[in-house]
């Protein structure tokens, strides 16, 4: 497999986990409006760390699967 086809299917799966990590973040705000949390920039981070973590974890593993140049150091 070139290293183009390998960017491409790395990209078919980014955008597969771009969608889930905003999923979840959605999940995640709907949670919060329902317990009456002020919502802003900074506040509640730590509710969406897990998420934000697991995103990182699965791009970081994407780089690894298609063996791909430049990982970006997260």
């Amino acid at each position: 497999m070139t290293l183009e086809e390998r960017w491409r299917k790395a990209n078919e799966e980014y955008r597969a986990l771009i969608k889930w990590s905003n999923d979840e973040a959605e999940k995640i705000s709907r949670q919060l409006a329902l317990e009456g949390a002020i919502q802003g920039l900074d506040t509640n981070r730590e509710a969406y760390a897990p998420v934000h973590e697991e995103y990182k974890r699965r791009l970081l593993a994407l780089f690894d699967k298609y063996e791909l140049p430049n990982k970006p150091k997260l």
